[in-house]
C-alpha cells in the first residue's frame, strides 16, 4: 500500500495524464489520456455520450446547462474485478457526482439520467442538501457508509481519490486519507443492501464481478484527470 501511494505521489509529480516507469511496472493502465475518449461509453449506448460529456484541457468534463436535455453516465469499456483505481476529480460549488465500481446494470432515463446501478464513492459538495445525510458526504460507500473522517478539499481544488476492491475487501482513500474501509460478504452490509435504492438499486443479489467502473453525471460541473487503473491477483 506504501508503495502505491509513492508511485501515485510521482506520478502526480510527472505531469497529467501519463503513466511513470513505475507505474508501467506496476500494472497501471490509463483510462483516460487527456484526448482519446474512446475508454469511454455511456451507460444508454455504445458511443461517448458527447451530449452530456466532453473533453476540455485533459480532463473530462461534464456538460450541464438547460441545452442538456439528457445526462448519462460514462462506463469504462474495460472490466475489472480486483482491481486499484486513482483518479483527480474538481467539483464547482453545490456539484454531485461519484465513481462507481462492481457495475451491474443501468437505470434507464429516470429524470432524464440514465444510471449506472453500482456501488459508489460518493463525491459531492458536502454543503449540498443531499449530504445532510452523513452517509452521502464525499468518500461515502454512497447511502451505506459514512467517510470516518472528512477528508474533501476546499471546492474548486483537486481532489485526490482512490479505490481498492481485492477480494471481497473494499476501501475508499480520498486525498491520502482510507475513509472507508468494508467487506463485500459482511451480513450487516448484505442486510444494509436490501433498503438502499437510486444510484445502488437493490443490489444484494448481484451476479458480476468482472465488471466496469463508471463516473456519474449528476448535479453541476465537474472535471476529471488522471485516471489510471491496475488490476491485483
Amino acid at each position: 500500500m506504501i508503495f502505491s501511494l509513492l508511485v501515485l505521489a510521482a506520478a502526480a509529480a510527472h505531469g497529467e495524464n501519463v503513466l511513470t516507469e513505475a507505474e508501467k511496472q506496476a500494472g497501471w493502465i490509463l483510462l483516460f489520456d487527456g484526448r482519446d475518449s474512446s475508454a469511454w461509453k455511456g451507460t444508454a449506448s455504445e458511443s461517448f455520450p458527447a451530449g452530456c460529456w466532453t473533453v476540455e484541457d485533459g480532463c473530462l468534463r461534464t456538460r450541464t446547462g438547460p441545452e442538456v436535455k439528457i445526462r448519462e453516465d460514462l462506463v469504462s469499456r474495460r472490466t475489472f474485478q480486483d482491481f486499484e483505481m486513482a483518479f483527480e476529480v474538481r467539483l464547482t460549488p453545490g456539484a454531485n457526482t461519484g465513481v462507481k465500481y462492481l457495475v451491474q446494470d443501468h437505470i434507464p432515463f429516470w429524470n432524464g439520467h440514465d444510471y449506472a446501478v453500482g456501488f459508489e464513492m460518493q463525491l459531492i459538495d458536502d454543503s449540498h442538501p443531499d449530504a445532510r445525510s452523513l452517509n452521502r458526504r464525499a468518500g461515502s460507500l454512497y447511502a451505506l457508509f459514512a467517510p470516518a473522517k472528512a477528508a474533501a478539499r476546499p471546492i474548486g481544488e483537486w481532489n485526490v481519490g482512490r479505490i481498492v476492491k481485492r477480494g471481497k475487501s473494499v476501501e475508499h482513500w480520498l486525498n491520502g486519507e482510507k475513509v472507508v474501509a468494508y467487506r463485500l460478504d459482511d451480513p450487516s452490509f448484505l442486510d444494509s443492501l436490501k433498503t438502499v435504492r437510486a444510484t445502488t438499486r437493490d443490489m444484494s443479489g448481484w451476479t458480476k464481478w468482472d465488471c466496469p467502473v463508471s463516473l456519474q453525471h449528476h448535479a453541476g460541473d465537474v472535471w476529471f484527470r488522471n485516471l489510471k487503473i491496475r488490476r491485483l491477483e
